[in-house]
């Protein structure tokens, strides 16, 4: 991924995705820790999540309007 200043890392902090790029899955669980990665990021419906990892990206994917739901009120509770 190109940005508009340099050459994102694998943990670009733009906050240019979902949750501020926190992983998608881990918000769905409630869990606020995790960073999402470049290499796992996902679009949907015109939106983009990232993912800690391919399995926690797979998983989400699973169910994901569920989980978009899921995520939504946890991110919004935060």
């Amino acid at each position: 991924m190109n940005c508009s200043n340099h050459q994102c890392s694998e943990t670009c902090q733009h906050g240019d995705g979902m949750y501020d790029m926190h992983c998608a899955y881990s918000m769905s669980q409630g869990n606020y820790d995790l960073k999402g990665k470049n290499s796992y990021r996902w679009s949907h419906k015109g939106k983009t999540y990232y993912f800690s990892s391919e399995e926690n990206k797979n998983n989400f994917i699973k169910d994901a309007d569920k989980n978009i739901n899921k995520a939504d009120k946890y991110w919004g509770d935060r």
